[in-house]
């Protein structure tokens, strides 16, 4: 069994989570960082005194939630046992997220973490992030293939595309085509040879991730949500023009395991060898970058020439991965579809999702470069 020992350096800020938000209740701001805490460890290192007067602003005649919250924040900063992760704020968020403390608002204070390992105190990429920036750009090679030497297969898909008119309907032609072309037809995981491809998750240090504010893009450049306060968790990248984390992982692909399924034998020929992936990788995510650096040339300045040099390099392809990759990262090149948020059907987003640091330098999410060794 094949497994190759992979790299992953971020090219600018990525962000997998798992959905959640934490609230004002969760965390501190102090010297230029957002500290998290376990709100029950923090109760249990209160003094008698400090317990009674917090649960007395919770419940008692003089509830109020405010007061109440600031002392928990004061006795976690006193706790640090009862800490998870401490990182760095950039200047939009640290602004808006003391204002939101202060007020006790609590949409505009909230936060999208990372995936965290809170034992081990540091964030963890997922390997099924990785693993689906890799089918989905196996996927869209295979129908530029079987396009090219079938355009009437082509053709047929297109129309079946076009005609339907509900969200539900495209997705299950989404899957449809994803059984055609990897199990030839069948809907059992077992027949999927892409199963025989495992990616493992990479730890994240800590001191290698922050906090910034994310910010829409609209087509004539205009913050499209001025109003809306996004936040979230993210890794450093070669765009903040400092360190930036190696991530390390393996891929395994297990050509040989014939034994999982006895009709797997067929298949075991599509798992993709090492070349092919890579390939694959740079064809999909090369022209995606080239067609949104044209349509939104602010988000794509110097450095991309050296990285998509470096991009082209023995056993290194570029990726894109995670929150704010965008519809056209996560669909199949030449049938793309889809509804945008006025319900119109589109073939491309109207608007992406970047990263300020500073309130002043753009950077779109998610791009990285894998290198395969």
């Amino acid at each position: 069994m094949p497994v190759y020992h992979c790299k992953l350096i971020p090219l600018t800020p990525i962000h997998v989570g798992a959905g959640e938000t934490i609230a004002l209740e969760d965390y501190f701001l102090a010297n230029g960082r957002l500290t998290r805490f376990h709100p029950p460890a923090v109760l249990r290192a209160m003094s008698d005194a400090e317990r009674k007067r917090y649960l007395a602003l919770l419940g008692g005649g003089d509830t109020n939630m405010a007061d109440a919250l600031k002392l928990l924040r004061q006795c976690a900063q006193k706790a640090p046992a009862s800490w998870i992760y401490s990182i760095e704020v950039g200047p939009a968020s640290r602004q808006a997220l003391a204002e939101a403390v202060e007020k006790v608002e609590t949409r505009r204070g909230e936060v999208h973490p990372l995936i965290w390992n809170e034992l081990k105190q540091e964030a963890v990429l997922p390997g099924s992030a990785i693993k689906g920036a890799i089918r989905t750009a196996l996927l869209s090679a295979k129908v530029v293939r079987t396009g090219t030497d079938a355009p009437m297969w082509q053709h047929e898909w297109e129309r079946r595309l076009r005609k339907e008119t509900h969200p539900n309907g495209v997705a299950r032609l989404a899957q449809e085509l994803e059984q055609e072309l990897f199990r030839q037809q069948h809907s059992e995981i077992e027949w999927d040879p892409f199963r025989f491809v495992k990616v493992s998750d990479a730890a994240i240090p800590q001191q290698m991730v922050r906090l910034d504010r994310a910010v829409l893009l609209g087509p004539r450049g205009e913050n499209g949500a001025r109003k809306i306060q996004m936040h979230f968790e993210r890794l450093l990248s070669q765009s903040d023009g400092g360190a930036a984390p190696v991530l390390e992982f393996t891929i395994s692909l297990e050509r040989e395991e014939k034994s999982w399924h006895r009709g797997i034998v067929p298949y075991l020929g599509k798992v993709p060898t090492r070349d092919y992936l890579l390939q694959c990788l740079n064809y999909h995510y090369r022209q995606l970058r080239d067609r949104e650096a044209q349509r939104f040339p602010e988000l794509y300045q110097h450095p991309w020439k050296n990285w998509l040099e470096q991009g082209g390099q023995t056993n290194t392809a570029l990726v894109r991965i995670g929150r704010f990759s965008h519809f056209e990262c996560l669909s199949v090149h030449l049938l793309r579809r889809t509804q945008d948020r006025r319900r119109q059907w589109v073939t491309e987003g109207a608007s992406r999702t970047y990263c300020t640091p500073d309130g002043a330098k753009k950077m779109p999410f998610g791009w990285a470069l894998l290198q395969v060794a």
